[in-house]
Parts: C-alpha cells; structure tokens; sequence
C-alpha cells in the first residue's frame, strides 16, 4: 500500500537528532519530491535564514539550527472556510546503544506493525499527511479553507525551532492539529516536562581507603532515590490536573531518566565509586509555569540538606 511505502522510505533516510545538530534535510527533500509529484507548491528552506529566528525569545540557544530544514505545502482552498495547520516533526531520536531486534533504518513489516526507528515517532504521521494530500488530490475534493501541512525539524529533545520558524514565515490559520500518535485520542492541550541533572559526590579515594573512612556515595543515592515519592506527593498536592488526564494513574509523575557513575572496562582501574549523574524527570501538566516547578524541586533539594545533614552540603 501506499502508505507502508511511503512511511519505509522515510524510516530508511536517517533524520536522526542528536543534539546539538539535527539531520532532517534528506528526508525533508524525500517528502518535497513526492509532494511535487502530485503537482503541490512546496516551500522547503533553511530555517537559520528566517528572519528573527535568532532573536525569537524561545530561542533553545543549545540547539544549533544551522542546516536544519522545513518543509511546508499549503493547499489553498476555495474560499469563506476556515483554515487549518497540520505540523508534524521530521527528526528522530539517536538509535541508542541497546540492541534493536531489526536494523533501525531497514524498516521492516512483522505481524501487522512496521518496525523502525521513527517509524511511530513521527514519520507514520507524516506518511499520513502524505495520503491525506494525495486523496483531496485524486478525488478532486475543494475545501473551503486553506490547508496547510508542515514536516518541521528540531522537535525532539525540547526542540520548538522548526514550528517557530513556520510561524515567522508567515504559515498562520485559524487551527492547528500537532499529529503526534496519541492512540487515536484528541487532546487540546498537552503535558510538558522538566529535566533537572543532579551530580552526587564525595572525595575520591582510589581503591585504598583510610581506615576511618566509609564511602558515602552508596548512602547519598539511597536517600536521594528513596526521596523522590516525597517529591511525587508535594507536587501531587500543588497542582491542579486538567480533566483530560485525571484518568492516568500517575498524571504528573516523578521519574528518574538515568543514572551513571564512573567508566567501564579493562583498561579503567578499579575504584571506589565518588560521583553520580542523575537526570529526573518532573511530569509537567498544562498551564502548570515552569518557573514554579524549578522552585518546587530545589526547594526538595534543600529539604535534603536538613534532613540528612551528613550526607548532602547545602545547595
């Protein structure tokens, strides 16, 4: 079908964002060509050359957008109707260094499902706004309003660039339809997240340890981890949890992302664990201010200090 076809070769082109830089070109031009195909104005460009873009006050200043590309196609309707915007995101996460069962970028169809990397994150979407033009195209359907449908780059890892250089442009409408997978679920309005990195240490020791000396790092994680439903139920208790998500078992839940501490491998000596890099996760839910939750959790942070004096400095 069509649409299996059209959604294995995005997944096979690598658009793989990994920050600071992003790879969407190749697949930007995929999709513009077969836009164009079917007789379609496209509007490809580089988003670093539109103007305010550097300026803009959501400027992500870690992100580099240089050779980070959209791609916009609008169909313009007959008139006295109301125009919509539908955005979707070209990048992709990195393939990561866990094992796949099939190739990342060898897309692959098993038991009814395609298999690959972005294939549901976001390019099935985009494959369907790819059908969504071909059928208004072949059935000679007008719709009154102008429809716009825009494949945007730097989405994931808080990117907001692609969009934000779409709005510059000058793509407006009176509606816009995010068509991230959401199991066939309308949502209007959406969760965000907050990220902080936390870094736990003591003084290193090498392997040889003093005899009065006990290391502390295993202690410090243990209360830190163990804290962390504390941290869940303060933020439980100040929130109010919009109706759309009051069915969740955890509406704005307190993850930890990872964990790391040391190298690994025979040419690393062997030594005493001194430092921890954790990133958490802080569910956020809509209308919820951001600056708010960066209070709540350092505020967590120094409950620490009173509560383990031993163990952790005051921040």
């Amino acid at each position: 079908p069509e649409l299996i076809r059209v959604l294995s070769d995005l997944v096979s082109i690598p658009t793989v964002h990994a920050p600071p830089r992003g790879a969407e070109k190749k697949g930007q031009e995929y999709l513009d060509g077969a836009f164009r195909k079917m007789g379609l104005e496209t509007d490809l460009y580089d988003i670093d050359q539109v103007p305010g873009m550097h300026t803009h006050p959501l400027r992500h200043t870690p992100h580099d957008i240089r050779d980070r590309w959209n791609l916009a196609v609008k169909i313009r309707g007959s008139g006295g109707g109301r125009s919509l915007i539908c955005n979707g995101h070209m990048d992709t996460v990195p393939p990561s260094e866990f094992p796949w069962k099939h190739t990342p970028f060898k897309p692959v169809v098993e038991d009814g499902r395609l298999y690959g990397l972005g294939s549901y994150d976001m390019k099935a979407s985009l494959a369907a706004m790819y059908l969504l033009a071909r059928v208004l195209r072949e059935s000679g359907a007008r719709l009154r309003g102008d429809l716009t449908l825009e494949s945007v780059c730097d989405e994931e890892d808080g990117g907001v660039h692609g969009t934000i250089a779409q709005r510059l442009r000058g793509y407006q409408a009176d509606a816009a339809l995010v068509v991230e997978p959401s199991a066939l679920t309308i949502f209007n309005m959406h969760r965000g997240g907050y990220f902080p990195e936390v870094r736990l240490e003591e003084p290193s020791a090498g392997i040889n340890l003093n005899r009065e000396m006990i290391p502390q790092l295993p202690k410090m994680l243990h209360a830190f981890l163990g804290e962390l439903e504390e941290l869940a139920k303060i933020r439980a208790a100040a929130i109010r949890i919009p109706l759309e998500y009051q069915h969740l078992r955890e509406p704005a839940p307190v993850w930890v992302c990872r964990i790391v501490s040391g190298l690994w491998g025979k040419s690393v000596p062997i030594a005493i664990a001194h430092q921890v890099q954790l990133m958490v996760y802080l569910q956020t839910v809509p209308g919820e201010p951001l600056e708010l939750v960066r209070n709540q959790f350092k505020d967590w942070i120094s409950s620490l200090s009173s509560k383990y004096p031993g163990l952790f400095p005051k921040p």
